[in-house]
């Protein structure tokens, strides 16, 4: 299924169900870590970013990956590094003075410590970091208290990198919560049990009737791996007066994706929709392009961070 360009479409074994907390980016040098965060095992072990991944099955992984070809290289470490949790896996690592770092760690039950951190960059300046979108009332309570935490700022930027989706419904209600009024978001396309595509519908987002809402300057970090329902977040606020992207192309695929199970340890998924943004240029397969682009580069993966930061 790789050839349809879509990470939505794959099959894949349920009960892989885990991964480690680094992301990657291939380029001709190797599969390099992109993100190695401190608390992690890598980190302690002396991994940092730019180092090349040494993984026995690369050329398979590259090869059975489906992406927008602008998102592949970032999505062939991020299948890589999944798992069973709680299974023990190899590693090694090539550092950039040829240095081969080798060590076992366990797949984890989540690839971050909170799905959800802020702090105050500087007097001005919040930074709310979302690794995930969760349907749960701790994650809804997290980011309403991280919205009050910041709220005396003059600016946010929201930290999305890495942020490959998760529950629909979570990121919406996110999303709306830096609406100022009624907006037209864009459009959506589902596909029918005919094979064909139905009329468009709109998308609108409303501001919530109460708690808190962010209406100052905001800067959003994204790269390739923003996708699925990060992308819902991202469609209907990427035009506004007040929203600035900056970084890399998103992943191309909010795309509604629906699960057909075949026999038990071998499911495939399907995207089911086409979304588009209210200029009427499509998602799928193409991303939201960054207000300011950020050239990629494993050895400075906080680039965008500082550019974000610039500026009033």
């Amino acid at each position: 299924m790789a050839h349809l360009d879509d990470a939505h479409s794959w099959a894949k074994d349920p009960r892989i169900n885990g991964r480690l907390p680094y992301h990657t980016m291939t380029d001709l040098d190797g599969c390099r870590f992109w993100s190695v965060p401190e608390w992690s095992v890598a980190w302690e072990q002396g991994v940092r970013p730019g180092d090349v991944l040494l993984h026995p099955n690369a050329a398979e992984w590259t090869s059975r990956t489906g992406s927008s070809p602008h998102a592949k290289p970032w999505l062939i470490g991020y299948r890589m590094l999944a798992g069973r949790v709680g299974e023990a896996v190899e590693l090694a690592v090539r550092r950039a003075g040829g240095e081969t770092i080798s060590w076992t760690e366990q797949i984890p039950s989540a690839p971050w410590q909170e799905p959800i951190e802020w702090k105050r960059l500087d007097r001005n300046t919040g930074h709310l970091r979302i690794h995930a979108w969760l349907n749960t009332t701790d994650w809804q309570d997290a980011f309403i208290a991280a919205l009050g935490d910041v709220a005396p700022c003059e600016r946010l930027i929201v930290d999305l990198r890495g942020n490959v989706g998760g529950a629909l419904v979570a990121a919406q209600d996110a999303r709306d919560r830096f609406l100022e009024r009624e907006t037209h978001l864009g459009s959506i396309q589902y596909s029918t049990i005919t094979g064909e595509m139905a009329l468009a519908e709109p998308l609108i987002g409303w501001p919530p009737a109460t708690g808190p809402a962010w209406n100052k300057p905001v800067r959003v970090l994204v790269d390739p791996l923003c996708y699925s329902a990060t992308e819902d977040f991202l469609l209907g606020l990427k035009g506004l007066p007040n929203v600035e992207l900056v970084g890399q192309t998103t992943g191309g695929g909010s795309g509604r994706p629906r699960t057909i199970v075949l026999r038990p340890h071998l499911h495939i998924t399907i995207s089911t929709a086409l979304t588009w943004d209210r200029e009427g240029r499509c998602i799928e397969g193409n991303g939201l392009a960054p207000d300011t682009p950020v050239v990629p580069d494993a050895n400075d993966p906080d680039a965008s961070l500082r550019q974000a930061m610039r500026g009033g």
